[in-house]
């Protein structure tokens, strides 16, 4: 069982000092048993870049995880195929035409365990782009991952408490989300991390939950252990004072 894991954001649409950033999306996320990039953000140089100034290794992948065939998701996959080639990239059902050479594309339709208490949903449709999510376990509890939920963040989390049972935590893209969907989710996830496409209105509901508010950046570092509330660890340049009341700062990363 994992017990522990650690998920760096390398770019989000939000930037912090001394890192680079654009529109899109990029997790690192790290365990005991493995470590993975959850998406590739837009361009492999931020990628290449956040992980030095982060003091971060991109080689040692264990393998990489898209979310759906948008190029601000897998743009900077090229990096991660200089740094870990022959790699694999769990693609959802169609999206294996966005891996680039040097890495091995596996396309996922169903819900499957990829690694040790690392799981896709299997790819989701009924919108115009098809789309997988993630669930660790993390202590038995389960941490849901999404790339831009085109599908409906409230549909995901349905789904992932269907398929794998209570999420304490879900992190990512909300897609500017309907107020049922934005409910829906709320309904489901103990905590919440909206970033990338979620919108200046979703952030500012899921902020009106207090402390299962997670704020999260370009660079942000989130600890998970079990159910318990997230650990967040800021970039320089944030002030911890605008922390939701519950959560916990315990360094800040150099500056680059």
């Amino acid at each position: 069982m994992v017990k522990r894991v650690t998920l760096t954001v390398m770019n989000d649409n939000s930037p912090a000092r001394g890192l680079l950033n654009e529109w899109g999306w990029s997790l690192l996320v790290e365990s005991e048993a493995w470590r993975a990039l959850f998406d590739a953000g837009p361009r492999p140089e931020i990628l290449e870049e956040n992980f030095t100034r982060l003091g971060l290794r991109l080689d040692g992948l264990s393998f990489a995880f898209l979310s759906h065939a948008h190029h601000d998701h897998w743009g900077g996959l090229p990096a991660v195929a200089r740094a870990n080639p022959g790699i694999k990239v769990y693609a959802p059902a169609g999206a294996a035409r966005c891996v680039p050479e040097g890495l091995k594309a596996v396309e996922v339709a169903e819900p499957a365990e990829l690694a040790l208490d690392f799981w896709s949903t299997g790819t989701l449709g009924s919108s115009p782009v098809d789309e997988q999510s993630a669930v660790v376990r993390v202590g038995g509890s389960n941490a849901l991952l999404v790339g831009c939920s085109h599908p409906g963040i409230g549909k995901i989390a349905d789904v992932a408490r269907a398929q794998f049972g209570d999420i304490s935590f879900v992190i990512g893209g909300f897609h500017q989300p309907s107020e049922e969907q934005l409910q829906r989710a709320f309904s489901v996830a103990k905590f919440l991390a909206p970033a990338h496409c979620s919108g200046n209105e979703a952030k500012r509901r899921t902020r009106e939950l207090g402390e299962r508010y997670v704020e999260v950046r370009t660079g942000t570092r989130i600890v998970l252990e079990g159910g318990s509330k997230p650990t967040v660890v800021w970039p320089r340049g944030v002030h911890p004072a605008i922390l939701p009341s519950g959560l916990t700062t315990r360094r800040q990363f150099p500056a680059g």
